[in-house]
């Protein structure tokens, strides 16, 4: 497994790359942490992305919500900004991925045999959300999150 101090120091950079003022770093580390490779269904840090999957759809819908728009138009909207594809996109646009890490290496060091998954379901902007919920609260956590999205191209007005 990486070092402490060194999963530490990968941490302190994405919390700098994600423009997240942590308190406790150790639950970002808990959501880049992926135990399987590629190719198994499941992952250790499922939990935490189903969390802040529902994070993610509770902002959403109240910011909607507050702006007047009925359910269909809250439906529409919150499910362009949560789709896969969008969260996808902004986990290439960031470089979050290259920060994941299993027992053995970060995401950029494995070798070609043992990459960590990364396919066009993202397993880790979802985990980053709970980490920031569960460090922050969800006052923290919203706000990080509307200014996050238009920050990465996906403007919440659409």
């Amino acid at each position: 497994m990486p070092s402490k101090e060194k999963i530490h120091v990968r941490m302190q950079e994405l919390a700098k790359r994600l423009n997240y003022d942590y308190r406790d770093i150790s639950h970002l580390s808990a959501a880049m942490y992926c135990k399987k490779e590629a190719g198994y269904n499941d992952y250790t840090n499922d939990a935490m992305a189903t969390l802040g999957d529902a994070v993610l759809k509770l902002v959403f819908a109240e910011y909607f919500f507050d702006r007047g728009l009925d359910k269909d138009a809250i439906s529409e909207r919150k499910a362009h900004m949560e789709k896969n594809a969008t969260l996808k996109a902004i986990s290439d646009r960031t470089g979050l991925y290259l920060y994941a890490y299993n027992d053995r290496y970060f995401a950029n060091e494995a070798p070609s045999g043992s990459r960590l998954p990364y396919g066009n379901h993202d397993i880790y902007l979802e985990a980053i959300i709970a980490a920031i919920y569960r460090d922050r609260g969800l006052a923290y956590t919203r706000r990080w999150i509307l200014d996050f999205w238009p920050q990465n191209g996906f403007a919440l007005s659409r």
